[in-house]
């Protein structure tokens, strides 16, 4: 399994946007092949958020990025400060 996480700063009144950005990106990362879950992480006090997705395999990740990266710059444009950084990283389950 692989996650690819996108993490950003953002002024935390814009807390509200950036959730129902998530609700609208949900049924576009469902739609795409390996998909396991979406999570929205928040850290309002230092302004700092995160997309957090899961997949079955690396290879589905890469092409849901492809996929998906375009709708999600375009829905945080307005609303993060400064660029997002993106990472993949395999994730290790233990007792799997």
């Amino acid at each position: 399994m692989y996650a690819r996480v996108t993490m950003f700063r953002a002024d935390p009144t814009a807390r509200p946007k950036l959730e129902q950005l998530t609700e609208r990106l949900l049924p576009l990362f469902r739609a795409q092949q390996g998909f396991k879950s979406l999570y929205f992480l928040a850290e309002d006090a230092m302004g700092e958020y995160a997309g957090f997705s899961l997949w079955e395999s690396k290879e589905a990740a890469e092409a849901a990025a492809e996929a998906v990266n375009p709708t999600v710059q375009q829905g945080l444009a307005d609303i993060v400060l400064g660029a997002p950084t993106r990472r993949l990283f395999e994730v290790y389950e233990p007792g799997a």
